[in-house]
C-alpha cells in the first residue's frame, strides 16, 4: 500500500516539476555564485545569465519529463515558454534589486527567497499555458 502512495506522489506533475526545477536551480545558483563571487560580475547581470541557463534546462526537462508534451509546435511553444521565463526574470530582477539595494539582504539569501516565489508562479503558468494540450496539440 505504501508503494502505491509513493508512486502516486512521484507521478504528480508538481513533484516532477519540482525535480526538474531542482536540477535547473542547481545550475542556476551555481552559475550565479560563480559569476558574482569568483568572476565578480554585477549581481543583476549574473542573475540574467544564470537564469537563462536554468530556463533552458527547465524547458527541456519539463517538456519531456513533467508534462510529457509531444507537441510539434516547437517554435510557438518555446516562444511561449521564454516569454513567461522573461517575465519571471524581470520579476526576479526587480525583487533582487529591492532585496539587495533597499533592504540590504544578502545576495545569495535574496536569490533563494526569489527562487521559491518564482517556482510556484512558474508551475501554475506553465501548466495552464506552455504545456497545455489545448494550445499546443
Amino acid at each position: 500500500m505504501k508503494n502505491i502512495k509513493i508512486k502516486k506522489i512521484t507521478n504528480l506533475k508538481i513533484f516532477k516539476f519540482f525535480n526538474i526545477g531542482l536540477i535547473s536551480t542547481i545550475f542556476d545558483w551555481a552559475s550565479f555564485y560563480l559569476l558574482i563571487s569568483i568572476i565578480n560580475i554585477n549581481h543583476l547581470i549574473s542573475i540574467t545569465c544564470s537564469f537563462s541557463i536554468g530556463a533552458i534546462i527547465n524547458y527541456i526537462g519539463n517538456k519531456k519529463y513533467t508534462f510529457n508534451c509531444k507537441s510539434k509546435k516547437y517554435v510557438k511553444q518555446i516562444s511561449t515558454f521564454f516569454i513567461i521565463a522573461i517575465i519571471a526574470l524581470l520579476l526576479s530582477l526587480i525583487l533582487l534589486y529591492i532585496f539587495v539595494n533597499q533592504f540590504e539582504i544578502n545576495k545569495m539569501f535574496s536569490r533563494i527567497i526569489i527562487t521559491f516565489i518564482i517556482f510556484f508562479l512558474n508551475y501554475y503558468v506553465h501548466k495552464k499555458i506552455t504545456y497545455n494540450k489545448k494550445y499546443f496539440n
